[in-house]
């Protein structure tokens, strides 16, 4: 069987068609023989959600992340000298806003990212390259105190930590990969080129990235990687120093990846406003893995049509398609996998958090 030949084969879940095509594909230190499944929008059949705004007394700024931890949710947006807003969802009101810009030992400088593991806040200073940890106590002046901070190599973009072996993924502008997994103590473990072959033969860093980034996630001891420009999603098993590649997804292959694919075998490395928005988000809860698909062209990329969320299971079978009344920004979703709550603009353009129940 030759490189796209293949079964055409319908899932037993009956929302989407899939193209099944074997691929031989190098996941990362391992060379392991999958199968990838392209995820056809127009042929596939979708849950729709309404969004409903959320009644809160007090203006956004431009918000980039949201977690939700027990009851509270945590939305990352610099306002008046703060990086973290927190929202009780219990009694539907702001708690405080915390998290200073400074480079005091509890002070941030942004961008940043944040993460949740356990009962600490991991905040990725993405300027310095640190990454830093917060235990948080309500009942305190200073409810975010730094409990440890590790130095990674600049260059560094984003990143998840892994609580079970206390250690780093991280993707960013490196020069011999992708991703990068570092221990405890910011030392490399290993670098991974998990991408397809013509973004590996990219030499630039910086252009390599820009077209092979992805969304990083942890459910468990996987490790999903959903790429920004390239329509890809990768499941992996985490074994120790290696990756295994067990489930690897295309979004509308034709349109987005083989369109890259030709422009970059010509030495055309650019993003053009005709190319498809793509994969806007990533969001883990205790056993589901949720993706957020923005179908519209980058210069269309306002509009609120053509907005989905793809929900996996830990397996990696896509088991939920649905389709969002509204572009939105960012997302997070309760931990039983009722709730979702994102951040969309209102018709003043101004952002906001909005709510729906995804049973």
């Amino acid at each position: 069987m030759n490189l796209y030949e293949g079964l055409y084969n319908n899932m037993k879940n009956p929302c989407v068609t899939i193209f099944v095509c074997f691929i031989f594909l190098g996941a990362c230190t391992q060379e392991n023989k999958n199968t990838f499944e392209d995820i056809k929008i127009k042929n596939a059949l979708c849950q729709n959600i309404t969004l409903q705004q959320m009644d809160m007394h007090y203006l956004l700024g431009n918000p980039s992340k949201l977690c939700i931890k027990d009851s509270l949710l945590f939305i990352s947006d610099f306002i008046k000298g703060k990086f973290i807003t927190v929202y009780n969802l219990a009694n539907k009101d702001s708690l405080f806003s915390t998290l200073h810009e400074g480079r005091g030992p509890n002070e941030v400088i942004g961008p940043i990212d944040v993460s949740f593991s356990e009962n600490n806040l991991v905040v990725l200073d993405r300027q310095k390259a640190v990454f830093r940890h917060f235990s948080l106590d309500l009942s305190s002046e200073n409810p975010l105190l730094c409990t440890a901070h590790i130095q990674l190599p600049f260059g560094t973009d984003r990143g998840i930590y892994l609580s079970r072996d206390s250690s780093y993924f991280v993707g960013g502008f490196f020069q011999d990969g992708l991703l990068k997994h570092y221990n405890s103590k910011g030392d490399e473990i290993a670098s991974y080129n998990p991408c397809a072959d013509f973004i590996k033969t990219i030499s630039d860093p910086s252009m390599r990235y820009r077209l092979g980034q992805s969304h990083i996630a942890t459910i468990q001891d996987k490790l999903v990687l959903a790429s920004s420009f390239t329509g890809e999603i990768r499941f992996f098993d985490i074994k120790s120093d290696s990756l295994y590649q067990y489930k690897y997804y295309t979004i509308n292959r034709k349109e987005i990846f083989d369109k890259i694919r030709q422009r970059v075998s010509k030495s055309d490395f650019q993003i053009y406003q005709s190319d498809i928005v793509g994969i806007k988000s990533i969001y883990t809860t205790n056993n589901h893995v949720y993706i957020a698909f923005n179908n519209n062209t980058i210069a269309n990329r306002a509009a609120d049509d053509n907005n989905y969320l793809f929900k996996f299971n830990r397996k990696g079978d896509l088991i939920k398609i649905y389709e969002t009344d509204r572009k939105f920004l960012c997302m997070a979703i309760t931990p039983d996998d009722h709730d979702l709550y994102t951040v969309i603009l209102n018709d003043k353009q101004e952002a906001i958090i909005a709510r729906t129940n995804l049973d």
